[in-house]
């Protein structure tokens, strides 16, 4: 047999509130509605909402049950978001970046994971020194297996005479074909896109 429905007995109590309703306001003659009308007067209550009230409070909470509790908040990893993939680099990569000669205040760094496995800092360098540094690494691209991305972080270095994505396109330039490169202003640096990476470099 099936289960009766959870607002069965709200409609019922609703139902006969609404009777009760009738027979007070709308019959008050037949011997029902005068004998309800005489309970209402001992009760000092309308018959109807001493039903029909309890049947609302009931219909509510059993519609708030079928709806059911809100699902909880999706929870952060505790150890934080998932790291970037890593990246296959060539084997000598570390090396070779590690014996480029920079000026100071430049250092490249190779980072396997991240989306721009290579990433050139200039911490307060002046354009002279910033430009030697990005002509040494654009050697270093054009004599190795060619990256996907470049990153080029500028802190504190001094205002230039020319914007800093004129600089690192004609520091490119001069070791790579310009077609070969798109370079994009950041806030805080210049990201370069390698338009014909070597198949070396492929996710892990």
């Amino acid at each position: 047999m099936a289960a009766p429905s959870p607002l069965a007995l709200p409609g019922l109590l609703l139902a006969l509130a609404g009777g009760l309703a009738w027979l007070t306001l709308g019959d008050r003659s037949s011997a029902l509605a005068l004998h309800a009308l005489e309970l209402e007067g001992t009760l000092g209550l309308p018959l109807w909402t001493v039903v029909g009230g309890p049947g609302l409070l009931l219909l509510g909470w059993r519609l708030v049950r079928a709806g059911g509790a809100p699902a909880p908040a999706a929870r952060s990893h505790p150890r934080g978001p998932e790291p970037a993939p890593a990246t296959k680099l060539p084997a000598d990569l570390a090396g070779a970046a590690a014996a480029l000669a920079l000026p100071p205040g430049a250092r490249l760094l190779v980072e396997p994971r991240g989306t721009a496995p290579l990433r050139l800092v200039l911490e307060q360098c002046t354009e002279h020194r910033a430009r030697r540094a990005l002509e040494a690494v654009a050697g270093l691209l054009a004599r190795g297996p060619r990256p996907p991305r470049l990153r080029i972080d500028i802190h504190d270095c001094p205002p230039p005479t020319t914007p800093w994505h004129h600089i690192v396109a004609a520091a490119l330039a001069t070791a790579l074909p310009r077609g070969e490169t798109k370079v994009l202003r950041q806030a805080h640096g210049v990201d370069v896109m390698l338009l014909r990476p070597d198949p070396s470099w492929t996710a892990t």
